[in-house]
């Protein structure tokens, strides 16, 4: 149904759609509801997801017809500007997006100040003004392109379900030690291990009594350390000093100390988290053989089979190798090809530029330079940034339907009657442009002409034309061995 519903504001000339907005009279692009008396089973299942299709598109504004400034979200990070403004809804309902606009290509800073909260401000000069004479389209805020996707439906209608991040289970899936233990590690914490208490509990079983000792209840703290067997062989482990606390605390409070602990076993090298891990490991195994053929190990082999794994895992952890000799490139900035003007870009972010991202700020860059360069009746332009992520949906195919109003912007942009080639270069091969972006930020959003060349940039553009070259080196990267692993999947 989401895909219906978000096919009845993106496809809006497709003739099912037409026939369903004719038959129940709905005008408006995005009104607030569908609803309808006396309506078919499918239109009531699309009004039924009609507010969470809707809390879930963002508009690329164009003439701004089809999208209502105050009730429609428009600026991602804010939501509806209903909820920002100074006033009632009520007294802004006739202002529409030409009556925020000056000169049919700059925000009314003024006249937005006058309506909306200071801090809603900068989010909304960071989105570029309505693009004239293009329509409003809708987006699918959960995917980079903007497209409808039933796997992002399902991951945002899940989304509220979600636990809260918890610190605990990064250092579960960071143990040193096989992923079948961290797996195990992750079941007793989340207390799913198939006990005879838990079996009871789903129905499996009428006796929750520990086969071992005869205990009333067998639980995962029980079987792990609370057994009168297993009891001992901790107390002959854990020192003296540790053991009060050791064996009074929860099952959560228990495992996550434990994993997180800081120290060596004993006088050895291994860390604590592994041996701990893997004995946890073997004394359910031991507990398992008990269950189903009625023999187990002694503990004392248990331990030394959990000392081994542990060992092993040690080993592994950390394989000092010799470093490489690093190697050097030369980077020197290349001017594009004959008959075409180069237009070098970089950006940083500035308190009064507004609420912007490093990649927006980038794609911001682009956007004025490009109209800048376009002023002068420059047919060929090679564009020339340090953003990999900004060169790259740039050169997508399909910018002009991209989810973010600034790369639309550009995609509209290269429709014009001209060639733009956008090249990615390192960083020590945009040093002017880097240079100039750090310089005093123009007051209120305007764009500022430089007509001297900065005396910072001077060297710079010098050693471009001239060299010499800048020098970058090679990153060494160290790896860990665990080739020794496979022998342990063989226990």
């Amino acid at each position: 149904m989401h895909k219906l519903a978000f096919a009845l504001l993106r496809y809006p000339d497709a003739f099912w759609v037409q026939a369903l907005r004719q038959k129940y009279r709905v005008q408006a692009l995005c009104p607030l509801s569908i609803a309808r008396n006396g309506c078919s089973p499918l239109w009531r299942a699309l009004s039924n997801v009609w507010d969470s299709v809707r809390a879930n598109v963002s508009w690329i504004v164009g003439n701004g017809l089809d999208v209502n400034v105050w009730n429609d979200t428009w600026v991602p990070s804010l939501g509806p500007l209903r909820f920002w403004l100074r006033c009632s809804p009520m007294a802004v309902a006739s202002i529409n997006f030409a009556d925020l606009v000056i000169h049919g290509s700059e925000w009314n800073v003024p006249r937005l100040s006058d309506l909306l909260l200071p801090e809603a401000i900068p989010f909304v000069v960071g989105i570029p003004p309505p693009l004239l004479g293009s329509c409003d389209v809708p987006s699918w805020i959960s995917t980079p392109a903007g497209n409808f996707t039933v796997a992002s439906a399902y991951m945002r209608i899940l989304e509220p379900g979600w636990e809260a991040i918890d610190p605990k289970w990064s250092w579960v899936w960071s143990l040193a030690v096989t992923p079948r233990i961290r797996m195990f590690i992750w079941l007793v914490l989340k207390q799913r291990l198939m006990t005879n208490e838990e079996r009871c509990r789903r129905g499996f079983s009428f006796d929750a009594s520990c086969p071992s000792c005869g205990c009333v209840s067998e639980s995962i703290t029980h079987i792990l350390r609370d057994c009168p067997p297993t009891r001992s062989l901790w107390q002959s482990i854990v020192p003296q000093d540790r053991q009060a606390l050791f064996f009074a605390a929860p099952l959560e409070t228990w495992v996550v100390s434990n994993i997180r602990a800081g120290y060596a076993f004993g006088v050895s090298l291994i860390p604590w988290p592994c041996f701990y891990s893997s004995l946890l490991w073997q004394l359910w195994k031991r507990r398992n053989d008990f269950a189903f053929t009625g023999t187990c190990l002694p503990l004392d082999e248990v331990y030394k089979i959990g000392f081994a794994w542990a060992a092993r895992f040690a080993e592994a952890i950390i394989v000092d190798r010799p470093r490489a000799a690093p190697t050097h490139t030369s980077l020197q900035w290349e001017p594009p090809a004959p008959g075409w003007v180069c237009l070098n870009v970089d950006a940083s972010i500035s308190p009064i530029t507004g609420k912007v991202s490093i990649l927006q700020a980038e794609l911001w860059s682009v956007l004025v330079g490009l109209q800048v360069v376009r002023s002068f009746d420059y047919t060929r332009v090679q564009v020339q940034s340090d953003n990999s992520h900004a060169i790259k949906l740039l050169l997508d195919s399909s910018t002009i339907d991209n989810s973010m109003p600034l790369v639309c912007a550009i995609g509209l942009l290269r429709q014009e009657p001209w060639q733009i080639d956008f090249r990615w270069i390192p960083r020590e091969m945009n040093m002017v442009a880097d240079c100039l972006s750090k310089l005093p930020t123009p007051p209120q959003f305007r764009l500022s002409v430089i007509s001297d060349i900065p005396e910072a940039a001077v060297p710079l553009l010098n050693r471009d034309q001239d060299g010499p070259p800048y020098s970058r080196g090679a990153v060494v990267s160290f790896k860990l061995r665990f080739a020794e692993f496979l022998s342990l999947f063989l226990f």
